[in-house]
């Protein structure tokens, strides 16, 4: 699992947003829906350097699953036409450690039960703030998932 620090600038957004379980068809579909809407808007080279960030936006154990609300975002450099399709905010940026793992359920799962542990390890605090999936790797014809865990500001020793 490879990791390393990194901090994310204040930056425009495009996002689409379901309601809903985190994991479900729906999210899928959503993807698949703003992959299109990137390609057709002529965004791969803010594909290319951002990838796509998944941001769950609720507690799972303060909100019940029906109203969990999951954005696909992209950092956006350029024009584009959204005919409604997506949103636009203000992303605030923030310091991040990447953990970066294969894009499996088995890899996943491992990720979520292990990440209090090597926070502890690296001794890093974890910020106020969601944990973002990022979408922009593969090994191979193998798809990485990053996950980008918030921490207080860091100072390399």
């Amino acid at each position: 699992m490879k990791q390393e620090i990194e901090t994310l600038p204040m930056q425009k957004v495009v996002y689409m947003r379901n309601v809903g379980p985190y994991g479900s068809k729906e999210n899928f579909e959503m993807m698949m829906t703003f992959k299109k809407w990137i390609k057709d808007n002529h965004l791969e080279n803010d594909l290319n350097e951002s990838g796509i960030l998944g941001i769950p936006l609720d507690d799972p154990q303060n909100t019940p699953p029906e109203a969990w609300r999951y954005d696909l975002a992209l950092f956006v450099s350029g024009a584009y036409v959204s005919h409604g399709l997506v949103q636009e905010r203000l992303y605030t940026g923030g310091t991040y450690v990447i953990f970066e793992v294969p894009h499996t359920t088995e890899a996943v799962e491992t990720f979520w039960l292990t990440i209090d542990k090597k926070m502890k390890e690296k001794q890093l605090k974890l910020r106020k703030s969601p944990i973002i999936e990022r979408f922009k790797t593969t090994i191979g014809t193998e798809q990485v998932c990053e996950f980008l865990v918030p921490i207080e500001k860091y100072l390399p020793i």
